[in-house]
């Protein structure tokens, strides 16, 4: 499998995905950081890194999108890429409900529904990035070009 939306050499998909991933691990550790601490920038942050990790795992879906109409259905490969997109809407589904509960709580704090909800979408997003690494292995078995 070739992938179909590329930037020079490398596909889009796998050098996007190190944005929004990125910034949702990083908005754990702010909110870590923010139950140590008693300053409420860290919550603030952690929000605001919410909110630009969905914008960006949006766009990256829709990459990943792209190249997942392209496998050939009934193969494992295709199998895989189903696993990993469900995965990944479930991450964002799970950060976006996360940075809901931040902005309805009103306060800089945010509530332990939303740091749960934090953990439980970063745990789903590295299980999402074994899949999709599972994806590039299972290319590699069957001499497929996938980027």
């Amino acid at each position: 499998m070739q992938t179909s939306a590329r930037i020079g050499r490398y596909g889009v998909h796998p050098v996007l995905i190190i944005i929004p991933l990125g910034l949702f691990g990083i908005s754990v550790v702010f909110d870590i950081v923010g139950m140590l601490s008693t300053a409420d920038i860290w919550g603030i942050a952690s929000g605001w890194n919410i909110a630009a990790g969905v914008l960006t795992g949006i766009g990256t879906a829709f990459a990943f999108a792209r190249d997942h109409l392209a496998t050939h259905p009934g193969t494992r490969g295709h199998h895989l890429s189903r696993v990993h997109f469900l995965l990944w809407c479930s991450v964002i589904a799970l950060f976006a409900s996360s940075l809901a509960l931040r902005l309805a709580s009103l306060q800089h704090v945010p509530p332990a529904g939303a740091i749960s909800l934090s953990i439980v979408g970063l745990v789903a997003g590295i299980v999402a990035g074994w899949f999709g690494e599972a994806i590039v292995r299972n290319a590699a078995a069957h001499r497929t070009v996938l980027y």
